[in-house]
């Protein structure tokens, strides 16, 4: 009796559990040619391990970092490091403990990581004690591939259903505003373009954002007059993100890594505190290259995108400065 009770509900959830195999939305039963960020509420530092373990390609440098890394092109550091092959391995929100976990993770897989860089938020790295996502790939966390599966995946996934979800389930690309159809290169994982000289051409092409658009993210909030005065950031590196910064310090010796830190612009014009920054000297070395403050990236507002990002051809700037070896050197301080 119990089980003809059940039977509607056991055929229900058999049929939704086939379905969402076939469909399999967060890529998880693949291998894939390729896994590019494809649903809005996908976890970026997921799809870009996924992709690194999938991968037969001979990697030997790596670029960490938040969302707004995305605007360092894995291919121009390639052009400007002759012999270098990047992963762009970042996720959309990151912490130093989640570099220090894909760091260990390069190194368990046994690549070589010749040259490493270290994209820092002033305002945002250090945020969270060095905690990673809970929704990252359970190499990461340490969660098991059973609740990475079940409970991360299937569950969060049927517990808010969506327009979204329901065109995943009948085999269509979800449509609206919100989504982006990221899409990534398929060997650097450079994100929104697909390396070529052509991209390479137009990195270094300005292209602020229009007036119009200035308005909106004004009347928004995410974009306001700055006050022209440098703001220092409390100290914010605690006892367990200095020892993720140990761990990562160990991991360069090891791997003998051409190691480069560059500190972000902030849009809010902010400042590691002096104590952070010579924590960061102390454990990832001299090649530090802050620009974060007020400088001359900072200073124009049509640099960023938004009250976060900045313009991919200011990234490119960046990374001119560096390899003109501008260390500590660009702030107005």
């Amino acid at each position: 009796m119990l089980l003809s009770f059940l039977s509607p509900f056991l055929f229900f959830l058999m049929v939704v559990g086939i379905r969402y195999y076939q469909t399999d939305p967060y890529f998880d039963f693949g291998p894939y040619p390729n896994y590019s960020w494809k649903y809005n509420f996908q976890i970026l530092g997921d799809l870009s391990t996924k992709k690194l373990l999938e991968s037969d390609k001979n990697y030997n440098s790596f670029i960490f970092g938040s969302s707004r890394s995305t605007a360092y092109y894995a291919c121009y550091l390639e052009h400007q490091l002759p012999g270098s092959r990047f992963f762009h391995f970042a996720s959309w929100t990151e912490s130093i403990g989640g570099m220090e976990k894909r760091f260990r993770l390069i190194d368990s897989l046994g690549m070589h990581a010749a040259n490493v860089f270290f994209i820092i938020d002033p305002d945002f790295t250090f945020l969270n004690d060095g905690s990673i996502s809970p929704m990252d790939h359970y190499l990461l966390t340490g969660k098991s591939r059973f609740t990475y599966l079940a409970e991360q995946h299937f569950k969060q996934f049927l517990d808010k259903p969506s327009r979204d979800k329901t065109a995943i389930f009948s085999g269509q690309l979800p449509s609206g505003a919100t989504l982006v159809n990221w899409s990534s290169d398929l060997r650097t994982n450079d994100a929104n373009h697909t390396c070529s000289p052509e991209v390479l051409d137009a990195y270094k092409i300005n292209k602020p954002i229009s007036d119009s658009l200035r308005r909106k993210l004004y009347e928004s909030g995410a974009m306001h007059p700055r006050s022209g005065i440098v703001k220092y950031l409390p100290d914010q590196i605690s006892k367990s993100e200095e020892f993720s910064l140990m761990a990562i310090s160990d991991l360069i010796r090891k791997h003998h890594s051409n190691c480069r830190v560059i500190i972000n612009p902030a849009y809010e014009q902010v400042k590691l505190s002096r104590r952070d920054s010579l924590l960061l000297r102390k454990y990832l070395g001299n090649f530090i290259y802050d620009f974060s403050g007020i400088n001359r990236f900072t200073l124009n507002e049509r640099n960023y995108t938004d009250g976060k990002h900045f313009q991919h051809h200011t990234g490119k700037e960046i990374l001119d400065e560096v390899f003109k070896g501008n260390r500590n050197n660009v702030s107005r301080n």
